[in-house]
């Protein structure tokens, strides 16, 4: 009687559900503001997607690693049209990629992320946030952004 109840309920239990499997592109930056910080920043919106559990997660460091691994000529920095985007996704094996900027306008910071399909190209989804202050006042926003793009999609 145990072994059948043991065996109905390991056939029962439903798989867990199959993560999308995202990449984030490195931030592109506008207004004045230097490449690194959107490349720090870029990291940072890697780990906060991370920490939310609902996607695995690639970030453009571990992309790098896999274009090199595969011998591949990409340069990541350059890579802004929906073929280039397209590649991503098959180098990396991604359902999704996030794309954005972060900008100064007047005496504010933009951070605007888009959730791109890795098969077609086509933005699925935007979400954006302002705040006043430099850079650093923008990354306690990474999160609800990411939380606004996931929610939209």
């Amino acid at each position: 009687m145990h072994f059948v109840l043991a065996l109905t309920l390991a056939f029962s239990a439903t798989p867990p559900a199959k993560k999308l499997k995202v990449v984030v592109h490195e931030l592109a930056t506008q207004g004045g503001i230097p490449a690194d910080n959107g490349a720090t920043l870029s990291l940072q919106v890697c780990q906060e997607l991370g920490t939310l559990n609902e996607f695995d997660v690639i970030c453009t460091d571990e992309l790098q690693a896999m274009a090199e691994m595969q011998q591949r000529k990409l340069d990541l920095n350059a890579c802004g049209s929906d073929d280039c985007l397209k590649l991503i996704g098959e180098l990396s094996q991604a359902d999704r990629l996030i794309t954005g900027t972060v900008g100064k306008l007047d005496k504010s910071t933009v951070l605007t992320l888009n959730m791109v399909d890795a098969a077609t190209g086509k933005v699925l989804a935007r979400a954006s946030d302002k705040v006043n202050g430099g850079v650093d006042a923008i990354v306690d926003r990474i999160k609800p952004t990411l939380k606004k793009l996931i929610s939209t999609k």
